[in-house]
């Protein structure tokens, strides 16, 4: 139904033992008043949480002060007049942008463009490389200038010498490592996938720490200071309530309140969507209401549904994805919902959707992209086919016209860009400039 991390792909199969069932917690909390949005009548039960905005967030407990000299030599600059993979996009205006990517073997690079993606030039930390292995980087490009990465083994059955955030406030001119994370013990896997910072203070990091009888165990970091320093405030061997089913996506709209996607693979029903009020300390399963039409999806263990594409285009107007297969039918469709809350995540009510993934860069204005590409200006409420696909990606618009795609179709990337809302794109080959 959609692409597993690497992690995830280690044990697959006992991810999804047949006849196996979870025992997942939920909160039920009374709903608040009724939203004013267009969405509001098509719902017949809801789901609700209660954000909490008075809470005090403790300070990082790492006793460490000082980081310690990189396990290797860093990652070597590229070459100028290199054509590179792109591998993930973030650009933040027509020019500049972020980028990880390099050559197809190589170690990831943290590229940096001001040209619309033309050309790269490699601003990579000085990251150590282990003899013999490939390193993986994760990212939050907050603005043309901030930026912090994590890398970690391309192997995940390793984990580094050392676990390091790097951040940096001159576009990657220079770079300063935190202190060390606590990786020990996590059951010798340190895969991070979501890097995150909802401001300029506060941070998280998911990582994967292993996976195993309907499991996928996570470790969640916290930085309140920048990016210097990180407590884990979720440990796989003591928050044992988030550890079931592959964890799909982390995002916070405040430094407390953040949300987490899942997917059980239809080991157990329903859908995998955690909440926290406190900056992760806790979580708690939201339960959220089925479409009108079929007011049992969520109980049937004849259905896999899982969310992703979680988005808040501001603080109070949140957009999700929910994608259910159909295994009662042969063959087996998916059938796409999008979950709407116009009240800052405390109620979640559903529309439906043409799939298969959601990027809205406004409460209003967004795009479904698979096969065909749809656009909305309405949020949701109704969808203009723009044009057809041949392969899947990872977007970055930042207008209602100008967007970019990492495109992949099996193992094969290519760099596209699209002048017109995503109606028709052109290959970029990117390659790269003096450091």
């Amino acid at each position: 139904m959609r692409k597993m991390a690497a992690l995830a792909g280690v044990l697959a199969g006992a991810l999804l033992l047949a006849g196996c069932t979870l025992n997942l917690p939920g909160v039920n909390v009374a709903p608040p008043g009724e939203p004013t949005s267009t969405v509001a009548a098509t719902a017949s039960a809801t789901a609700s949480v209660t954000p909490i905005t008075t809470a005090t967030l403790p300070q990082p407990t790492l006793t460490a002060t000082t980081t310690p000299a990189p396990a290797g030599p860093p990652i070597e600059k590229l070459q100028a007049g290199l054509e590179i993979t792109v591998r993930t996009i973030r650009m933040v205006d027509a020019a500049s942008g972020w980028a990880i990517g390099g050559p197809a073997t190589a170690s990831d690079h943290i590229l940096r463009t001001s040209d619309g993606g033309a050309t790269w030039r490699d601003v990579s930390p000085p990251a150590a490389e282990q003899p013999g292995t490939r390193m993986t980087a994760v990212g939050a490009f907050r603005d043309s200038s901030t930026a912090w990465v994590a890398y970690s083994l391309a192997s995940p059955g390793e984990t580094p010498q050392v676990a390091l955030i790097w951040r940096t406030q001159d576009g990657g001119a220079t770079w300063t490592a935190s202190a060390p994370l606590d990786i020990n013990p996590l059951m010798g896997i340190y895969q991070p996938s979501h890097l995150l910072f909802v401001d300029a203070d506060h941070g998280w990091l998911l990582v994967h720490a292993g996976a195993g009888m309907n499991h996928d165990y996570i470790a969640i970091y916290r930085s309140t200071d920048g990016g210097r320093q990180w407590s884990k405030i979720v440990d796989p061997f003591v928050t044992d309530n988030v550890q079931s089913c592959y964890k799909t996506g982390l995002l916070f709209t405040t430094p407390l309140e953040g949300w987490m996607t899942g997917d059980c693979g239809g080991v157990a029903p329903g859908v995998l969507f955690f909440h926290t009020p406190d900056g992760g300390e806790t979580w708690d399963l939201v339960r959220l209401p089925p479409p009108p039409e079929t007011p049992d999806l969520f109980e049937r263990s004849d259905v896999a549904c899982g969310a992703d594409s979680l988005s808040f285009p501001d603080p109070q107007h949140g957009r999700m994805v929910v994608t259910c297969r159909m295994y009662n039918e042969t063959p087996s469709p998916d059938v796409y919902y999008l979950y709407v809350s116009e009240s800052s995540g405390r109620l979640w009510l559903p529309m439906s959707f043409p799939g298969e993934r959601a990027v809205f860069l406004t409460p209003d204005l967004g795009w479904a992209v698979g096969p065909v590409v749809r656009r909305t200006s309405d949020g949701g409420n109704t969808w203009s086919e723009m044009g057809k696909v041949k392969w899947q990606g990872q977007f970055s618009f930042v207008s209602d016209t100008l967007g970019w795609a990492v495109s992949r179709a099996q193992e094969e990337y290519a760099f596209v860009a699209t002048r017109n809302g995503g109606r028709d794109w052109t290959i970029l080959k990117p390659e790269t400039v003096a450091p």
